[in-house]
């Protein structure tokens, strides 16, 4: 018979969970604690917002701790937000203390004063970020070793925030660092809400798979959920705006209680959280609604954070995906998304963030309607943002989530990792610096010989120099990197790229996508062409384009999968559920069905526009990227945006056009396509490395040439 896990706590721990007034674990809590006290296992518990899973991860732990006593830290736990850590360390705090041990957080907020304190008599918990905790392995490694000498367990905070990212292979090369310091395997504890696939993820935790891993992922408390998508339709007549009409009837529906009110950029959270303001000035009353983004300081976002967690005033928060991660603000009753979400994980993380304590989960979508105008063009009356936002639900209600990209390169990554290996001894031979981040860490699969095109690329560099013996030393760029705080961190905070036309700037905006010269953009409602992209300083040179009327979708806030663009063309054809939509929004669809089938676009996906034509891509935002490459280099300038790619040609021309992007793609060498490409460097220190492997890298992440072949093809034979 198996034992009861509650029992297998420590006394400090039973005593702490007494005090709760539990009337009994939660499930996810009892499957847990006999897997993780084993300690033979790795662990991935995955439960929703609230679900207990904090608990599940930290009552053994802390247990372990406490019945074991190590001499310095008992456990890390890695968290991807300084927020996060101060929120779990007034959660565990009393927890630690009942059991006799120590909290401390480490991040660059606390005070030195309770740093000193911890480094000179470590015990317990050590909650730290990926950078400070670089930072300990680059300045005082040998002091950092003896403190965690005898740790039982890493606990990685919202697991799903590092997958895939720079951050997450930092992460992965620190802990095999450690395990290689240690000379021993380390049980890794996983917490997430929202994973993809969660089998791949588990292997993505240990990637050398020196240990077994097991995901603990109970059913059965999720909460219901009450959706609706709002198609709010613009009327220029009466100076009604998207903003305007959004912020009327956020104003209306929300006031009085506590939401979270998301949207995809920065300046759409200022606009409405001053549109709300400005209605909450004229009806008299408190102004309920605050902004709540990266650019504030902590300061404020802080104060909001409070506001909603106090409850004592109604409190609506207006943020970017600042907010989406698990940060404590207490009871939410509902929330929104302004404008179409771009991933099904990013909309089901922040609807979690309603739904607690038995009540059922609120999401309302607000997405522009684009065709219900006299005027509307066809590509217009296509609804593609409004289409996007139903296939993301659909896909979402059935339970799939986008996997986690395991393939991506992280050159930069690997830059400040090397780096960082020979500031930890003064140097390192290549072998070693192979097994730590390519056998064991998170470069699984890497090639040798591309392997090698990182390091020769950092020695042309002078990022490293190799001594006559073979060992790798820093070199004199290398040097000045190391010498700065910034080189901890493995990202770049997100930059916008100042846009000018004959010396005058004429805006700014961020770039998530491939952008090369002779390609068409957007902006201000006017056509452009790239004359120049230059990173340092980051700045577009732009000249006007001739052309028709601009199309009017706005593109993606970040890369679309191709299980999105399938749903898509599903709903088109009439599959998926609008039962969530409003009456504008269900007739927008039913009209967009209405002239997809009229213009047989699931046969011929173009569309003919003044000057050109618009290729539909229903497939991943890389084959859109990967066939405007193609184009350029065909000499024509296309214009690419969310599922479409604006071609200068006449139908007749397409057949033949697509023949010789087939022919490019065929017969010429890859490394001859990406000489082709401007150096980008897309992480932090990419910018040191040379220019072939600058265009290496970024054709890695935006390019597919297979796909976009299988592509071409099917749209060559709906020609024929």
């Amino acid at each position: 018979m198996m034992a009861d896990p509650f029992e297998l706590l420590s006394t400090g721990v039973q005593y702490w969970v007494h005090r709760q007034e539990w009337p009994s674990l939660r499930p996810v809590q009892a499957l847990s604690i006999p897997v993780i006290l084993a300690g033979k296992e790795d662990v991935m518990i995955m439960a929703p917002t609230a679900g207990g899973k904090t608990e599940a991860a930290f009552l053994p732990v802390i247990s372990w701790i406490e019945d074991n006593d190590p001499e310095g830290y008992g456990a890390l736990t890695i968290s991807p937000l300084k927020a996060l850590i101060n929120n779990q360390y007034d959660r565990l705090d009393l927890l630690c203390d009942s059991a006799g041990t120590k909290i401390t957080p480490w991040h660059g907020d606390v005070a030195q004063s309770i740093k000193n304190r911890s480094w000179k008599k470590p015990n317990g918990l050590l909650m730290i970020t990926p950078e400070s905790l670089e930072a300990m392995m680059v300045k005082r490694p040998l002091e950092l070793k003896a403190r965690i000498q005898n740790i039982g367990y890493v606990v990685i905070d919202e697991y799903h925030a590092f997958i895939g990212g720079e951050r997450g292979q930092q992460l992965l090369s620190l802990l095999a660092r450690i395990e290689v310091m240690l000379g021993r395997s380390i049980p890794r504890i996983a917490l997430s809400a929202t994973i993809g696939d969660a089998e791949l993820a588990l292997t993505w935790l240990r990637p050398g798979k020196e240990m077994s891993g097991r995901i603990i992922a109970p059913g059965g408390e999720q909460s219901d959920l009450e959706l609706g998508i709002f198609n709010i339709q613009p009327d220029p007549a009466n100076s009604q705006s998207f903003d305007w009409l959004t912020a009327r009837d956020i104003f209306k529906r929300l006031r009085g209680r506590n939401n979270l009110v998301f949207a995809n950029a920065r300046r759409t959270v200022e606009s409405l959280t001053d549109q709300l303001g400005r209605m909450s000035e004229i009806q008299g009353v408190p102004n309920e609604f605050l902004p709540h983004h990266g650019s504030l300081s902590a300061e404020l976002r802080h104060e909001v954070e409070d506001r909603l967690k106090e409850g004592r005033f109604p409190t609506t928060a207006i943020a970017t995906s600042t907010l989406e991660l698990g940060l404590d603000v207490g009871s939410v009753h509902s929330v929104a998304q302004i404008a179409a979400p771009a991933n099904v994980a990013s909309l089901r993380q922040r609807l979690g963030r309603s739904g607690r304590r038995g009540s059922p989960s609120k999401l309302r979508i607000y997405v522009e309607g684009e065709g219900h105008l006299p005027d509307s063009s066809s590509i217009d009356r296509l609804e593609m943002d409004l289409v996007q936002t139903v296939a993301i639900v659909n896909l979402m209600i059935e339970g799939w989530l986008e996997p986690p990209r395991a393939d991506l390169l992280h050159t930069s990554t690997m830059v400040q990792q090397v780096l960082s290996m020979i500031a930890y001894t003064g140097g390192v031979y290549i072998p070693m610096v192979h097994k730590v981040l390519v056998d064991k860490g998170p470069w699984q699969g890497l090639a040798k010989e591309d392997f090698f095109r990182i390091i020769k690329g950092m020695g042309k560099a002078d990022l490293i120099a190799q001594e006559t013996t073979g060992e790798l030393i820093v070199g004199p760029v290398g040097e000045l990197l190391l010498s700065t705080y910034e080189f901890y961190a493995a990202f770049k905070t997100p930059e916008e790229f100042s846009l000018q036309n004959n010396g005058r700037t004429i805006g700014q905006i961020p770039i998530d996508n491939l952008v090369m010269p002779d390609m068409l953009i957007l902006f201000a409602g006017k056509r452009w062409k790239i004359k120049s992209v230059e990173y340092e300083p980051n700045i577009i040179q732009l000249e006007r384009a001739s052309g028709g009327e601009p199309v009017k979708f706005k593109g993606d806030p970040a890369p679309v999968h191709r299980r999105i663009r399938e749903m898509m063309k599903a709903i088109f054809n009439g599959h998926g559920e609008l039962g969530f939509l409003d009456e504008a929004g269900y007739k927008s669809i039913e009209r967009a069905r209405e002239l997809y089938s009229d213009l047989n676009l699931n046969e011929r996906p173009w569309i003919g526009v003044k000057d050109g034509l618009l290729l539909l891509v229903f497939d991943d935002d890389r084959v859109r990227n990967t066939l405007c490459v193609g184009l350029i280099l065909l000499g024509m300038k296309p214009f690419g945006s969310g599922a479409t790619i604006e071609i200068g040609c006449q139908p007749s021309d397409l057949k033949g056009i697509l023949e010789q992007l087939e022919t490019i793609f065929i017969d010429s060498d890859l490394e001859d396509i990406i000489e082709k490409l401007p150096p980008e460097p897309l992480g932090k220190f990419d910018e040191y490395l040379p220019p072939d492997v600058q265009r290496w890298g970024s054709a890695n992440a935006r390019l597919d040439i297979p796909a976009t072949l299988k592509f071409l093809r099917y749209i060559t034979r709906s020609i024929a």
